[in-house]
């Protein structure tokens, strides 16, 4: 059906893209163009979704092997989940 169809097309776009834009930011030479292209891939929720939950897991397991030394940002901040939260918030009208 198509419920189906959209859930699928929501998981691939979304884990497709939030491994490309992890392995874009892992290297030097493409770290200028993945943070550039982030709004556009925030189009899809699927995206939002994966590259939030992934950068809160990267900031906990930082903060667990640095301790005191890293100031852990708040799950809300820009850098971490809030960009992509607000992002889903303007787009929400849109998809629904």
């Amino acid at each position: 059906t198509a419920l189906i169809w959209i859930i699928i097309i929501n998981v691939i776009t979304g884990l497709t893209l939030m491994i490309t834009s992890f392995a874009m930011a892992s290297i030097p030479d493409t770290a200028e163009l993945d943070r550039s292209l982030k709004w556009v891939w925030r189009i899809f929720p699927g995206f939002c979704l994966g590259d939030s939950l992934l950068q809160i897991a990267t900031q906990s397991i930082v903060a667990g092997f640095l301790g005191d030394a890293f100031e852990q940002p708040s799950f809300y901040d820009t850098d971490v989940a809030g960009a992509n939260i607000r992002y889903m918030y303007i787009l929400a009208p849109i998809w629904l």
